[in-house]
């Protein structure tokens, strides 16, 4: 089974956008699309995901690394696919790398994954956002949306998918149910 991974929010803990947040004491709740920050918050924001120093210092969920190497010994094809920047290319490809080395590759979407997704022939998404889950709901491709406290845009779509999503808080959490039915 070949496996499309997203990295910010799924693989890794992205805290950018939060961090950013409470620097500014913006408190309120965010859509996907971010239009709820104000644009001077939404500009710094914007300008750090644009920075390796930013983009590339974050770190695992806990668990995650363990679950990948099961994934792969039990002969899953793994692939991170992402939307960064192009500033980051590099620096993501290395990061991935370090602490996913069963990770086979890291594909770059620009402002969608579907094409990806088909193209590529996935078979399975494990992925935070709900735009890009969104894109494949037409496709056989299988849509595991992680969602918890550090997702809050995607709470919607997570409650009323109608079971046509599996949502898990974790990969850990995922695996442990996916696991299981294998």
């Amino acid at each position: 089974m070949k496996v499309a991974l997203d990295i910010d929010d799924t693989l890794f803990k992205n805290t950018v956008l939060r961090d950013t947040l409470n620097e500014h004491n913006f408190t309120g709740t965010y859509s996907w699309d971010l239009h709820e920050i104000p644009d001077h918050v939404l500009s710094i924001v914007r300008s750090r995901f644009a920075d390796p120093d930013y983009m590339c210092s974050i770190t695992p969920f806990e668990g995650n690394p363990e679950v990948i190497k099961d994934m792969q010994s039990k002969g899953f094809e793994l692939y991170a696919v992402t939307s960064r920047l192009e500033s980051v290319h590099n620096q993501t490809r290395q990061m991935v790398k370090d602490h996913f080395p069963e990770i086979k590759d890291v594909y770059f979407g620009n402002e969608t994954k579907r094409d990806i997704l088909i193209n590529e022939h996935f078979d399975m998404l494990i992925d935070d956002s709900p735009k890009y889950i969104q894109e494949v709901m037409d496709t056989d491709i299988q849509k595991i949306l992680i969602s918890n406290s550090h997702t809050p845009y995607n709470f919607d779509l997570r409650e009323h998918s109608q079971g046509k999503i599996l949502a898990f808080s974790s990969i850990v959490k995922f695996w442990d149910y996916y696991s299981c039915i294998l």
